[in-house]
């Protein structure tokens, strides 16, 4: 079950995707592909997205979305400042980061399809 911060959340969905974030730093084969072969939203810097991941495990951010099975969160997503004018969103697991992309830091996500995640 999906849920996202704007519309349903509980307080116990933040410390379970903090323990999500101070997992493995492995990346997923899927995100290796994106990064061998970079378009403008996968225009991400190996070290730069290490560097990042670093930081969110010693100050951690709210994430936007989990997934969860069982009362338990197993997948958590979170968005953060990549650089000047771009931010990042990367998709944790407990065993790594399953994919991240780029987003213009000026995108609000209005376009939010609200029909995927639990109310």
């Amino acid at each position: 079950m999906l849920y996202h911060r704007e519309i349903k959340w509980f307080d116990t969905f933040d410390k379970q995707s903090y323990d999500i974030i101070q997992g493995d730093l492995r990346l997923s084969n899927h995100l290796w592909e994106h990064l061998s072969s970079k378009d403008k939203k996968h225009d991400i810097e190996v070290t730069r997205l290490y560097l990042i991941v670093k930081k969110l495990q010693k100050n951690p951010i709210e994430p936007f979305e989990v997934e969860v099975e069982d009362s338990e969160v197993i997948k958590c997503v979170v968005r953060t400042k990549y650089d000047d004018t771009r931010d990042i969103s990367i998709v944790f697991r407990e065993w790594g980061i399953v994919t991240c992309w780029l987003n213009d830091n000026s995108d609000l996500h209005n376009t939010l399809n609200i029909n995927k995640y639990i109310k």
